[in-house]
């Protein structure tokens, strides 16, 4: 519904410069109403004007508003200001943080979203990344690997999972687990195996 929305009101603006604009020629006209509709479409992309008078019930009927398609959640991990929702898109796991307020949700985009760490080890396959709500103390914690890991960290972060199919290996899923971790800092170690590492010696693990 969101890009639909964006489209209709890139199709009326259109409509309406080409009226406003009858008394050019025509192929300044249709220049000049392509390029301003299609300027306007860009940026009302990234703005959820709609969070100006819309409040959802639920993360999910956040997303699905959001989201161009048939979603299909499979783990909403709760934070303070946002939930992280996990869609699994024809065995493909997309994350997208969904603002909250006290009355509900709020439609996010990825420009709230703040990439903080990305580490691969690409012997094991196991990578992490930490991705941070706007800039508050939200953040997002997604770790993966080719096995079941027993992994804590020092926050006492609940962890959930999920296993992808592994088209790459053709063996057991990919499981990839995530949590939600308050007040991220350099501190921050996970604990894997019983081993404890920082994110930057996950590369070496």
């Amino acid at each position: 519904m969101y890009n639909i929305v964006r489209i209709i009101i890139g199709c009326s603006i259109f409509a309406i410069l080409k009226i406003l604009t009858k008394k050019c020629k025509q192929s300044i006209k249709n220049k000049i109403s392509i390029g301003i509709s299609i300027s306007l479409y860009v940026v009302i992309l990234f703005i959820p004007f709609e969070n100006l008078f819309i409040t959802f019930d639920s993360p999910v009927k956040a997303y699905d508003y959001y989201d161009f398609g048939k979603s299909n959640v499979v783990l909403v991990v709760e934070g303070e200001n946002c939930d992280l929702i996990v869609d699994d898109e024809e065995s493909t796991l997309r994350s997208f943080i969904v603002p909250k307020t006290k009355d509900g949700w709020k439609i996010g985009t990825s420009l709230n979203n703040i990439k903080k760490e990305q580490k691969f080890n690409y012997d094991n396959f196991l990578f992490a990344e930490v991705i941070q709500y706007k800039n508050t103390s939200d953040y997002f914690i997604i770790i993966g690997n080719g096995e079941e890991l027993n992994i804590s960290d020092n926050h006492n972060s609940k962890f959930y999972f999920i296993d992808q199919k592994n088209d790459i290996l053709d063996e057991n899923p990919y499981r990839i687990y995530y949590a939600h971790v308050s007040d991220f800092d350099s501190q921050y170690c996970v604990i894997i195996n019983g081993v404890e590492l920082t994110l930057a010696e996950i590369q070496d693990f």
